[in-house]
């Protein structure tokens, strides 16, 4: 809230499945980036609803979880921006190969974190969050 900065973080995985136990590392990387705290959207994929990340909430209360309503992905923030990454940077490029596919894909999504109004608009769109500009 007082740095009313948006942020954007992800996690990549090749050739390999989410599990709770991925994820509760990706909340672990992701503890020690953001000072202060957090708020975390999900839709509710098992892995975000498993025992071990419920647990790591609880032990972790500076960051609160918020689940989407079910069967909503137009009110899930994170469908505009792949589809952003995938309409613009991405558009109209074709990969050589999967490595090159996934550190292209990383360096456009780290650069649309430093484009604060594009991911405002993202939450921004949806009649669950207000984002104040």
């Amino acid at each position: 809230p007082r740095s009313r900065r948006v942020r954007f973080y992800f996690g990549k995985h090749r050739n390999a499945n989410i599990t709770s136990r991925r994820l509760r590392r990706f909340l672990g990387q992701l503890s020690r980036q953001v000072r202060g705290n957090g708020i975390i959207v999900w839709d509710r994929f098992q892995a975000h609803r498993a025992k071990i990340v419920t647990a790591w909430l609880r032990r972790h209360p500076r960051f609160q979880a918020v689940f989407l309503p079910p069967y909503a992905p137009e009110l899930n923030p994170i469908e505009p921006a792949w589809g952003y990454l995938k309409i613009n940077p991405l558009a109209n490029w074709a990969p050589r190969n999967l490595s090159e596919l996934v550190g292209r894909t990383r360096r456009q999504a780290q650069r649309l974190t430093a484009k604060q109004r594009v991911l405002r608009g993202f939450l921004g769109r949806g009649p669950l969050f207000s984002c104040p500009n």
